[in-house]
């Protein structure tokens, strides 16, 4: 029988950096939601377009839609749904477009990774 090798053996600094983030996904959430916040509010700052200058409501779509993804694991489909509800609701109002795929890229993840399978679909 064939020895079975790591899909990282030529990086195995890989395989450790994804043994330490398995080990702490609670602070993988908590980084994951800063760091969507402060992009969030950064492209919100940015001005790109829309009909209405950003003021607190839009720095608050911004914040909600960051502070959304703590829930994730446990809520996934609530996240995914709700995140498009502040969205469109962000749209709708005139603010810059921030774009849909940033802010739902982790909420789409968790929740098709939730109702995945465990075998091969090849």
């Amino acid at each position: 029988m064939a020895a079975t090798t790591s899909r990282y053996e030529r990086f195995p600094f890989i395989e450790q950096l994804n043994g330490w983030f398995a080990r702490r996904p609670r602070l993988v959430d908590i980084v994951l939601a800063i760091a969507v916040m402060m992009l969030m509010g950064w492209l919100v700052q940015a001005e790109r377009g829309g009909f209405r200058a950003p003021d607190a409501g839009a720095y608050l779509c911004a914040v909600a839609l960051g502070a959304l993804l703590l829930l994730r694991r446990r809520y996934p489909l609530f996240v995914l749904m709700l995140s498009v509800v502040v969205l469109a609701g962000y749209m709708s109002m005139g603010y810059p477009n921030i774009g849909f795929g940033l802010p739902l890229a982790a909420a789409l993840y968790s929740a098709a990774e939730r109702d995945r399978h465990p075998w091969s679909m090849s």
